[in-house]
């Protein structure tokens, strides 16, 4: 293909590949006296699906900068995604009491995010989290001792519900309580009882925020042999566990195992 120095020209490349994957395309850019560039560059090749309501991607377009809003959503809906999951940390809306705003504009660009997921038929599933490892002076995850001392959880249920509040969204607004407790705890010596009495504050705070929305629970990382983690949560809540989720998570994935299978 020949550009004249100084225009652009549009070129439309069709390979026809047969397989779907990830490619690559180099690309030398030259002149009369040599190379002058190259660039490489990759793409995929998809087949045509249809939505999946039970089928989605963890994505984090906000919280790590990875992609735009639209390029995300746009990529989720050609690969018949219905879920798309996204970080909402604490630290990213409010001060350490959980209730004064400390950023209007993540709270805007959260709501526009949910707004366009919705406009494509896609549910946001909201991880909840508290940010920074130290974040309101506090260790997370919180263990006995800490919930016992301090107002962590009252801190914790203020959050929660002013977030629910602020974001709405009825029963189409999903939330997962705490990322991966499971893993998390041995840094801090919390246990299966202590992420139970997060859980309860949690349900509280966000109904009282939003009395329609749906609480995801445990969201653990799970063996086989870890299973014991779960029912500690769930003994630990009492006679009546399932007042306070609408549904569980686990993450059976053991990547850094190489077990296969997971």
């Amino acid at each position: 293909v020949s550009v004249k120095a100084g225009t652009k020209e549009r070129v439309v490349i069709n390979p026809k590949l047969k397989k779907c994957g990830f490619y690559y395309i180099k690309v030398k850019m030259s002149d009369k006296d040599g190379t002058v560039d190259t660039l490489k560059t990759r793409f995929s090749v998809i087949a045509k699906v249809r939505q999946n309501p039970r089928f989605g991607f963890s994505v984090h377009p906000i919280t790590h900068g990875v992609g735009t809003q639209g390029e995300i959503t746009e990529l989720s809906v050609k690969l018949g995604a219905g879920v798309s999951r996204e970080d909402f940390p604490w630290a990213a809306f409010f001060a350490a009491d959980g209730v004064t705003i400390s950023n209007p504009k993540s709270v805007a660009a959260r709501k526009e995010y949910n707004q366009l997921l919705d406009d494509n038929n896609i549910e946001s599933l909201m991880i909840l989290g508290q940010g920074p490892s130290n974040f309101g002076g506090y260790t997370w995850p919180p263990n006995a001792d800490e919930i016992k001392n301090t107002n962590v959880l009252t801190a914790w249920k203020n959050y929660c519900r002013s977030l629910a509040s602020a974001l709405g969204g009825g029963s189409k607004a999903v939330y997962e309580v705490y990322n991966e407790w499971l893993v998390q705890e041995r840094k801090t010596n919390a246990t299966p009882e202590d992420y139970a009495e997060l859980l309860k504050v949690s349900a509280e705070g966000l109904r009282e925020g939003n009395p329609d929305c749906i609480i995801v629970g445990l969201c653990g990382a799970l063996k086989k042999e870890e299973a014991w983690w779960d029912d500690r949560v769930l003994a630990a809540l009492g006679d009546n566990p399932g007042q306070y989720f609408d549904a569980i998570s686990i993450h059976p994935y053991h990547v850094w195992e190489d077990q296969y299978p997971e």
